[in-house]
């Protein structure tokens, strides 16, 4: 990368092969998000004498690479998907890396995969197209074989794969570590490497706060009964298998015995209860349809489905200003505790999304929180 930047300076590069860097100083209206398992955005404005002194013409820019860095929010990287000028301003907007993934086709295989292992081989084979490479999966719980969630040639890699995949594990697996912290996935800013984590981002809530008074210049949280549900009930096919032993007499009249092996599918029911979130919010039923590889797993993915619906999470808005130098102790994903004090409410929050807007010097932080 080119020497430090200002905090309103980007830098445009050649797709895929990050060449010919040139730097485009103090930008207008520069807006930066960051965002879990979603691409971010980035905005912002500058004269076309600007774009020109840089040595570019604005039919230039489309689908050329952007990368901004703010010395506290951190770097941010992506593609340019949109470019208008109107009484010689240009206006550029960007997605970060995951973008590049929009429009590619997903590759089916003969060969047998779990599903973070078929999430691995579709990065790998679209990183001459998009640029991303396969970094560190620490996938823990249980892998999902793909016959269970079939992989279709053509299917779009971001718009369709990637919630699938997200929907499926936390559908068998369940998806909050410490209560709160999600898996998801994320593409490095820097080095564009794509990692998967069943427990996405760091534990900061003992020492990161965002707190009303201090930090935070408005704050706001929600709570809604229809968020609530502690009774689920799946319902689908299951694989079934078992030996039996069966005894009998042979023509000599001596007793003999010989193994029956039973296998097939047939339909299963699993219904999974939390009765402290009955008996103080009523009982709010999930009917699920869903086939499941046995009923073990049937069952497993009931009680881990209860186990978080059951336990309100509430979404939570922070604008902050960077006091103290918060903006560097937490990226999204990550867990800190809020202070709501305006609204007289504390607890822990997983970020989610980050949005900074430089001129303001302002950056609004949002997630689900355990509110108390």
């Amino acid at each position: 990368m080119p020497e430090q930047f200002g905090l309103s300076d980007i830098v445009i590069a050649d797709r895929i092969s990050d060449a010919n860097q040139r730097r485009i100083r103090g930008t207008s209206n520069l807006q930066v998000s960051w965002e879990l398992s979603y691409a971010g955005q980035l905005s912002c404005e500058l004269p076309l004498t600007d774009l020109r002194k840089a040595g570019f013409q604005p039919l230039d820019l489309l689908a050329k690479w952007l990368h901004y860095e703010h010395p506290a929010a951190g770097p941010w990287g992506g593609v340019i998907t949109n470019v208008s000028g109107s009484d010689g301003i240009i206006a550029i907007n960007a997605e970060s890396w995951a973008a590049e993934l929009k429009g590619v086709a997903a590759q089916r295989s003969g060969a047998t995969y779990g599903l973070v292992g078929e999430l691995k081989r579709q990065i790998d084979l679209a990183r001459p197209l998009t640029g991303i490479q396969v970094g560190a999966f620490d996938a823990g719980g249980q892998d999902i074989n793909v016959s269970d969630s079939p992989v279709s040639d053509g299917v779009d890699l971001y718009e369709s794969f990637l919630p699938m995949v997200l929907e499926r594990w936390e559908e068998v697996n369940g998806w909050r570590s410490d209560g709160l912290r999600a898996f998801g996935w994320n593409v490095d800013p820097v080095t564009r490497v794509f990692g998967f984590d069943s427990s996405y981002g760091e534990n900061w809530s003992l020492e990161v706060g965002l707190l009303d008074g201090r930090h935070n210049t408005h704050s706001e949280f929600g709570d809604d009964l229809m968020d609530i549900v502690n009774r689920v009930h799946l319902t689908g096919s299951v694989n079934y298998f078992y030996t039996e032993t069966l005894a009998y007499r042979d023509g000599r009249g001596q007793l003999r015995y010989s193994t029956v092996t039973h296998s097939g599918v047939q339909t299963h029911h699993s219904i999974a209860t939390n009765q402290a979130s009955i008996a103080r919010y009523g009982s709010r039923e999930l009917p699920v349809q869903r086939d499941h590889p046995n009923a073990s797993a049937m069952n497993q993915a009931a009680l881990q489905q209860v186990s978080y619906l059951a336990v309100p999470l509430r979404p939570v808005t922070i604008e902050t200003a960077d006091v103290g130098g918060l903006w560097a102790k937490f990226r999204e994903g990550d867990l800190v505790s809020v202070g709501i004090e305006n609204s007289g409410v504390t607890g822990r929050m997983a970020v989610r999304h980050r949005a900074l807007d430089v001129a303001r010097g302002t950056m609004l932080v949002s997630g689900e929180a355990q509110l108390r």
